[in-house]
């Protein structure tokens, strides 16, 4: 009963549980033989509010000495650099006249002999071209959501005083719509980065798709590796050169 009481206020908090590095659990009975029990009954819960602040952050689950509960040690750090993000589709741009324009221009261009190559060469200047006109546009979504809201709100308050104009229906109606239509594209926009497949178009956004979001981008974050000498590393900087000296000297013609 008490562990359902815990699980119901992670949830309705919106609380995510940590990474962590180290022993998978963090308590034990200290029995021998076959009553001894092993469990993770400690661990670190945040809100999103807070990983928007931490950027990065380092869960070490450290070694039980004179306790049954192992300490957990928290360290955590803004990011100090912009990162490269990767490229990925926005499924709102598929709305956009400059998506389909962009489309059917760098398909219809020369290929190359190589048909290979043609497409490669395509599908590169294709993610440019839609990069430069389209990226951006979703989150411009709660702005435009937040205008048409006041203009709503201004055109009621007249229709309110003044119900002999009945212009004032006929400005309504496309706020109506174009508010709807607004609502449909901030959703998808945060469905598809929160990876909710399972979502129909339609539902009501609400902060569980931002916390889910947050969460996906959390547990993708590479907090922490091992070196080939098996030193632990945790800094971002030196995972990053770690990572090219590892391929740098994979592919190094000397080594092959």
């Amino acid at each position: 009963m008490k562990s359902n009481h815990f699980n119901s206020f992670i949830v309705h908090n919106n609380l995510s549980d940590l990474k962590f590095s180290g022993p998978p659990f963090t308590w034990c009975n200290n029995q021998r033989g076959g009553s001894r029990i092993w469990a993770r009954l400690d661990r670190i819960l945040c809100n999103d509010k807070w990983l928007d602040e931490a950027s990065y952050y380092h869960v070490p689950h450290l070694a039980r000495c004179q306790s049954d509960h192992a300490p957990i040690l928290l360290k955590c750090w803004k990011q100090l650099q912009n990162i490269k993000k990767p490229f990925r589709f926005d499924n709102n741009w598929i709305n956009l006249p400059e998506c389909h324009k962009s489309v059917e221009e760098i398909w219809n261009t020369e290929g190359l002999r190589n048909p290979m190559h043609t497409t490669s060469h395509r599908m590169h200047n294709l993610k440019t071209n839609l990069t430069k006109k389209c990226m951006g546009h979703s989150k411009k979504l709660e702005t435009q959501i937040k205008l048409v809201e006041e203009k709503i709100t201004e055109t009621e308050s007249m229709d309110c005083s003044n119900r002999n104009q009945a212009n004032l229906w006929t400005t309504l109606r496309p706020l109506y719509k174009q508010h709807q239509a607004y609502i449909r594209q901030y959703t998808t926009y945060w469905a598809q980065k929160s990876r909710l497949q399972w979502m129909q178009n339609g539902d009501c956004n609400s902060k569980y798709f931002h916390q889910m979001s947050k969460n996906h981008r959390n547990h993708n974050r590479i907090l922490h590796i091992k070196d080939k000498d098996g030193k632990l590393i945790n800094d971002p900087i030196e995972i990053e050169a770690s990572f090219i000296q590892h391929y740098t000297d994979l592919w190094d013609s000397s080594s092959m």
